[in-house]
């Protein structure tokens, strides 16, 4: 038998209707750079002391987590994106709900043939990164709720998976449309210039085990919270000011190779929580980076995305 590989790693999907139930469908695989579920098992030791040695080692519990890490490109990340806000792509935009979606999502080993599906699947954390000089990132990090007690050697999936799609991978060159703040003017035409900006979604889960089983009574999605990390060029002093005065703002990213095939990012309503001008080295230029945190805007939750 072949020793699995990353040559042979794939990680599929699909949405569950019954959360924990996979579904008769077909999974779709997902663009990624590694990743895959961890099981992390809690065993303690008998307290018996009629021996001189331990008489057993007994299993108390079962948790699992899972991370999808990948470069950006167009509809990789929808369905993920859906989930975690809790809302509906509709007019291909979404925005924050209260809709529960979990996933079956399976790490596949295709040249050692064998499969494991992590059921059951919340979306806990969804991150996207531009900077210069770096290809733009995501991570998919996820919460099951049913961890398997062995490994399988077919797929959970029925029928031959769906492929990943093939859309261009997003740069920090030419996919950078727009960086707004203050909901006019960008930051990229003129001073001050944009060099990093960072998305952060979180809906934290609230885990329910039971006895009797290793798997979850529920796994249920938390509060939504929307951070990010913009950094640029030092010149003008408006946004360090709104730091200190404690000012509301708002931030908007449009990402992708072309105005009809990419994504824009909203916060309408948005404080900058630290940062400022960092510290200054001989020759080089100054830059100012904040942390940013989203709030809730009556019309565009904390985080609207559109897509096109």
């Amino acid at each position: 038998m072949p020793n699995a590989t990353s040559r042979g790693f794939k990680i599929g999907y699909v949405a569950e209707s019954t959360p924990g139930t996979t579904p008769s469908s077909a999974l779709q695989i997902i663009r990624t750079t590694g990743g895959g579920g961890t099981a992390a098992p809690a065993s303690t030791t008998s307290p018996e002391i009629h021996t001189d040695e331990i008489t057993d080692i007994i299993r108390t519990g079962m948790e699992g987590s899972g991370n999808i890490p990948g470069v950006v490109s167009m509809d990789t990340l929808d369905d993920f994106i859906e989930a975690i806000l809790g809302g509906t792509w509709a007019s291909d935009a979404v925005q924050a709900g209260t809709t529960k979606r979990t996933f079956t999502i399976e790490d596949q080993y295709t040249d050692a043939g064998i499969y494991v599906p992590w059921k059951y699947c919340l979306i806990e954390k969804l991150a996207v990164n531009f900077a210069l000089g770096s290809v733009p990132t995501f991570s998919v990090d996820y919460v099951p709720g049913v961890v398997p007690t062995a490994a399988a050697t077919t797929s959970a999936g029925t029928g031959a998976a769906t492929a990943a799609n093939t859309n261009a991978v997003m740069s920090p060159v030419s996919s950078i449309q727009v960086a707004q703040e203050g909901g006019s003017g960008t930051l990229l035409a003129g001073a001050p210039g944009i060099t990093a900006f960072g998305i952060e979604i979180m809906r934290p889960v609230i885990k329910q085990p039971q006895l009797g089983t290793v798997s979850m009574a529920s796994v249920d999605p938390d509060q939504l919270e929307v951070k990010g990390t913009i950094s640029v060029y030092l010149a003008s002093k408006a946004l360090f000011d709104k730091l200190l005065g404690d000012t509301a703002t708002s931030f908007s990213f449009t990402t992708g190779g072309a105005s009809s095939d990419s994504y824009n990012w909203l916060m309408s309503a948005a404080k900058l929580l630290d940062g400022g001008p960092q510290q200054v080295s001989k020759g080089q230029p100054v830059l100012q980076t904040y942390n940013f945190q989203a709030s809730l805007h009556a019309s565009n939750s904390s985080l609207k995305v559109t897509r096109s």
